[in-house]
């Protein structure tokens, strides 16, 4: 049974595919900035599910184009 009070742990977005696009200036893998993909082992697990929102509204962005 998890504990409530533990923190599960939310899963890098990287997918060993990195390549930063010059255009978007996002890696074509994970779709992350470089700012974000430096920031990520030590940031906290708020600011982690907030760079997942931003990837998910990339990934819906590039649907649509």
């Amino acid at each position: 049974m998890l504990n409530v009070t533990e923190e599960i742990e939310v899963i890098s977005p990287c997918v060993k595919l990195c390549k930063i696009d010059n255009e978007s200036g996002l890696c074509s893998g994970c779709l992350r900035t470089i700012a974000e993909i430096t920031i990520w082992s030590k940031a906290n697990r708020e600011t982690k599910l907030q760079i997942w929102k931003k990837i998910d509204e990339r990934k819906s962005y590039a649907d649509v184009i």
